[in-house]
């Protein structure tokens, strides 16, 4: 029989006209088609054998009599050389493409309360016709349709005739749902709810329950305890009675089963459950699912404080910091007194800038908790930000009372002596640094900074070194430690070493990809002093391709180009 738009197949019904294939399996074809009257119908088209079709007829006109808004109308059956031909209700799509909807979004699953709503009526359906003694046995996400926002049970009169041909064609898909006694070739009224609750597993996770191929699949079924970890408990305990290998272990009737599911999965106690395992993803630094399990703590329980704390850190960590902003905004409104969300706000106007909204939030986190080290450990960054370098010694003196081994508050309190000029109090604190924390790169590099700035270049030129033996990355270490080495004020050969500050200034633009006008500038004053002038012009030329970028420096840029087209190191200006 060939089939294509335009045909008229069903014998003796020329109104049948195709329109368009919907889809082929291993069974046969689906096409939309005009029916009598004009109206849109689903003609199904199923290779049988020749023995099955009079059978299948039969049970088919029983099939007809049996109505329900959740079961798909069948209007007509025919046979055609060995086809079986079925015209139905047509409907807008099948509950398994909306979970490969749900997946191209990237969501475990279809979301949880629309799940609901499709199961429950899936089970009024399967529950119509058991009440009738008539098994589905085919019970699967493609048997399940969607017309509008309503679920509608199709293939209910198939199966019996479909069952044969399981094993010669690509059964694994049906064999996935398949209830334990089916394959003993029993049949039982909870058969339909065993497959109902595989089917909702499935369209829950994205995952099937049992994977591997037909043996290994009806193995499972038969002797294997489905792994249910992935739901919370409440849910994965009623989900498990469906699932039991004897079917007078499961739920009376499938309505039931989906109502025990309903109470348990909208239990606003599963909150804990979303959170606890946004946690365990947060710790994996896998901050997109971390985000969606905080989001569904959120939808079970609209005051969970901790899941906006929390969801507010993952959108911290992916430097979306207004959305991180809104978290802590409503985790504050649900509690005044939250410390940690305070500071988390002020950690987040600290890396939009905003130094003072940074500010005013540290000060209501110490207020709520004043041994809060971490907090004046914060507020200190935000006053040298602020170049309020004496209240950042302050907050920084505070945080080390409170924790005297947090390596980080003396490098940052080390940064405003620094600033202050008082290189000997910095080093004090690098030193101090360093001993508590002997890998800390930063601590290294700014204690090179500080013996830079006292002209102990050998001394700098060690900590350079040794900041990036330990952050081969370091670029400002690279940078650096080629400007000492080049020392234009002291050109004495026990300091400057041009081809080594040639390699450091190298390394620094391969780490910022040649693009950082800055360090070409430095690349180009160490050719220079190597008296390699044709290559001073090129990288001092290339630092000066975006003159915007570089403000105030570009006319420094600017001069020192000249001078080495006039074969002038820059030290001779």
């Amino acid at each position: 029989m060939t089939l294509q738009p335009g045909s008229r197949p069903v014998p003796g019904y020329p109104d049948y006209k195709l329109i368009r294939k919907l889809g082929a399996g291993a069974f046969g074809e689906v096409w939309h088609a005009h029916g009598p009257g004009g109206l849109d119908v689903a003609l199904k088209f199923i290779r049988l054998e020749a023995h099955l079709l009079a059978l299948e007829l039969r049970s088919l006109e029983v099939m007809k009599s049996i109505r329900h808004p959740n079961l798909v109308s069948l209007f007509g059956a025919w046979h055609k050389d060995n086809w079986l031909i079925l015209a139905m209700e047509l409907c807008d799509r099948t509950l398994h493409d909306r979970l490969r909807e749900a997946l191209d979004q990237e969501l475990p699953g279809i979301p949880l309360t629309e799940l609901l709503s499709y199961m429950s009526e899936a089970a009024n359906g399967l529950d119509a016709l058991n009440t009738k003694q008539v098994q589905h046995r085919d019970v699967k996400p493609a048997n399940l349709l969607l017309l509008g926002s309503g679920v509608k049970v199709a293939d209910f009169g198939l199966a019996k005739a479909l069952e044969q041909t399981v094993a010669t064609n690509s059964g694994a898909g049906t064999l996935a749902y398949t209830a334990p006694e089916c394959f003993k070739g029993k049949l039982m009224q909870q058969s339909d709810q065993y497959s109902l609750a595989v089917t909702y597993y499935h369209l829950r996770t994205g995952q099937l329950l049992f994977m591997g191929d037909q043996a290994e699949t009806m193995y499972a079924h038969l002797e294997a305890e489905p792994d249910l970890s992935q739901l919370p408990p409440a849910e994965g305990a009623v989900l498990a009675r469906a699932l039991s290998k004897q079917p007078g272990d499961r739920w009376p009737n499938c309505r039931l089963f989906v109502s025990e599911l309903n109470t348990a999965a909208l239990d606003p106690k599963i909150a804990v459950f979303y959170y606890n395992r946004g946690n365990a993803w947060l710790e994996k630094m896998e901050y997109d699912k971390a985000i969606k399990e905080f989001d569904e703590a959120i939808r079970f329980d609209p005051a969970c404080v901790l899941a906006y704390n929390n969801r507010g850190n993952d959108w911290w960590e992916k430097k979306d910091y207004d959305k991180a902003i809104q978290d802590f905004n409503e985790a504050i409104r649900l509690d005044p007194e939250s410390v940690v969300a305070y500071y988390n706000r002020g950690n987040a106007w600290w890396e939009k800038k905003d130094f003072d909204k940074a500010i005013q939030n540290f000060d209501e986190a110490i207020r709520l908790d004043p041994k809060d080290g971490n907090a004046y450990h914060l507020r200190g960054i935000a006053w040298d930000h602020k170049e309020e370098f004496n209240k950042a010694i302050k907050d920084y003196d505070e945080a080390i009372r409170l924790d005297p081994k947090d390596a980080k508050a003396y490098v940052n309190r080390g940064l405003a002596w620094n600033h202050k000029k008082e290189f000997d109090k910095a080093i004090s604190d690098y030193d101090e640094a360093i001993r508590l924390d002997p890998k800390s790169a930063t601590a290294f590099y700014n204690r090179g900074l500080a013996w830079t700035y006292k002209k102990d270049y050998d001394k700098a030129i060690k900590d350079y070194e040794e900041a990036i033996r330990l952050d081969p990355k370091y670029v400002s270490a690279y940078e650096n430690c080629a400007l000492v080495m080049l020392v234009a004020a002291r050109p004495e050969e026990k300091v400057r070493d041009v081809n080594h500050a040639i390699q450091m200034a190298t390394s620094a633009c391969e780490l910022t990809d040649w693009k950082s006008g800055r360090k070409l500038n430095t690349l180009a004053r160490a050719y220079a002093e190597a008296g390699q002038f044709e290559e001073a012009v090129r990288y001092q030329s290339k630092a000066l391709e975006n003159p915007a970028y570089l403000g105030p420096a570009g006319d420094e840029f600017r001069q020192r180009l000249e001078l080495y087209k006039q074969n002038k190191p820059f030290r001779q200006a």
